[in-house]
């Protein structure tokens, strides 16, 4: 015959569930591991949407009985805080004119931890999309803007090399964009071909080496 569980005793380990599941949610959403490692950036958000929910259902089912809320307000706030500040430096780094290779490395690792965030994690108050949709967008304007320069500049191979090399940057260093990117590089080189014929792509790959 299995032991009765005490009303007391049912309680304390109720409550010491919630402090483990407490513990998955109110976690640093960025560290080393989850930069590195997709997986682990996956399973954090997992961890703490599954978190989230279990206790929204504990909070409800057992609000009247437990010694202390759940608190489950101040825990979604924390979370919105967080994911804020994602938002807000991921913005700052698109709208930065001429990203170095720190820019994109904090880019990339703020946009990849957004679209981990928004593939697990669903509450009401937070848009991830478009704030990852934004960011993309100005990056894909600046990569037009030189695809433009290039046809202003048909001409001036240096300016031409230049607005290549910044795109091909923009390519290796933004992965999550790079299909796109190459893609322009491809036509803006094909329209330079075109206009330019073989001389002019000899100058221009004399330029890029220059470049490089």
């Amino acid at each position: 015959m299995k032991p009765i569980i005490r009303y007391e005793e049912m309680i304390s380990k109720l409550e010491k569930q919630i402090n483990v599941l407490k513990s998955y949610i109110d976690v640093e959403f960025i560290t080393d591991e989850t930069t590195k490692f997709e997986g682990k950036r996956e399973e954090l958000f997992k961890n703490l949407m599954n978190a989230y929910s279990i206790s929204g259902k504990i909070n409800s089912k057992f609000r009247d009985i437990l010694s202390s809320p759940v608190g489950l307000e101040i825990l979604e706030q924390q979370v919105i805080e967080k994911v804020e500040k994602i938002k807000k430096v991921l913005l700052a780094k698109a709208y930065t004119m001429d990203l170095l290779a720190k820019d994109a490395d904090d880019f990339r690792i703020y946009y990849n931890h957004l679209l981990s965030f928004g593939k697990y994690v669903h509450l009401s108050k937070i848009d991830i999309q478009q704030t990852l949709d934004e960011s993309q967008d100005k990056i894909i304007v600046e990569v037009d803007l030189l695809s433009q320069q290039i046809t202003k500049s048909i001409s001036d191979t240096e300016r031409v090399s230049q607005a290549l090399v910044k795109m091909k940057f923009l390519a290796e260093n933004l992965s999550m964009f790079e299909k796109n990117i190459n893609d322009k590089i491809d036509m803006a080189i094909k329209s330079y071909i075109k206009i330019e014929g073989p001389n002019g792509i000899m100058g221009l790959s004399i330029e890029l080496e220059k470049n490089r």
